[in-house]
């Protein structure tokens, strides 16, 4: 826990270094959501490296400060900062499936720090899911999912389903009969029935925001 307090201090140095050109997506929006919510904190889980979205300014000043590597496959930077690693997706060179000018249009903020909203980590975690299910990192992203579910927060799928695949709304639906439902919730009966209520809520939603002609598959 150390070590991802560290990280955690060093994606608010970031955030403070570029007010305003990064948003914070994957693991650290994830336990900031989750952490600074009475419900869900109980659930909230460190991760080991930091993933942000940046501006085209943003990715330029970055550049000055620290040696970025590039990617073509998938298109993104990296760099070290502290011994800690940081995938960088640029606002106009990325893969990510949901535009940095819709994430930062409705990021939420903790202390300064810029997170991608809940509604944008479910469409980049799906995304992620139909490139890696199966993965330790897939396992990850369902649990992630799974905790920001719980957040006290007014649920809105019409931010996410124009960004949405056939494949995406098949893996939203399976979600809530995972196995890392129970290893999350320490096989509690109680919880597992509660988690897996909010995933079908949610699941569901989409489908009716689907449905009325949100999703790119819709003729």
């Amino acid at each position: 826990m150390y070590d991802f307090e560290h990280l955690l201090a060093i994606c608010y140095d970031i955030a403070s270094e570029h007010p305003g050109q990064v948003v914070f997506i994957g693991g650290v929006a994830a336990f900031l959501h989750v952490v600074n919510s009475p419900l869900a904190s109980a659930y909230a889980e460190a991760t080991h490296d930091g993933d942000f979205y940046v501006s085209l300014a943003g990715l330029h000043e970055l550049r000055d400060t620290d040696e970025l590597v590039s990617n073509k496959r998938p298109r993104k930077h990296s760099f070290t900062r502290a011994g800690f690693d940081f995938d960088v997706y640029g606002q106009y060179d990325s893969g990510l499936i949901v535009p940095f000018e819709e994430i930062a249009a409705y990021a939420v903020s903790y202390d300064g720090v810029n997170v991608a909203a809940i509604e944008h980590l479910f469409a980049l975690k799906l995304a992620a899911l139909a490139d890696r299910g199966g993965s330790s990192k897939g396992e990850k992203d369902v649990r992630d999912l799974a905790r920001l579910s719980l957040v006290e927060h007014e649920f809105r799928p019409e931010r996410l389903v124009p960004y949405l695949r056939d494949e995406h709304l098949e893996i939203l639906s399976l979600l809530s009969s995972g196995s890392e439902i129970v290893g999350l919730a320490k096989g509690n009966v109680k919880e597992i029935k509660a988690i897996r209520r909010k995933l079908t809520e949610i699941a569901q939603s989409v489908e009716r925001a689907w449905q009325q002609g949100g999703g790119q598959d819709q003729s």
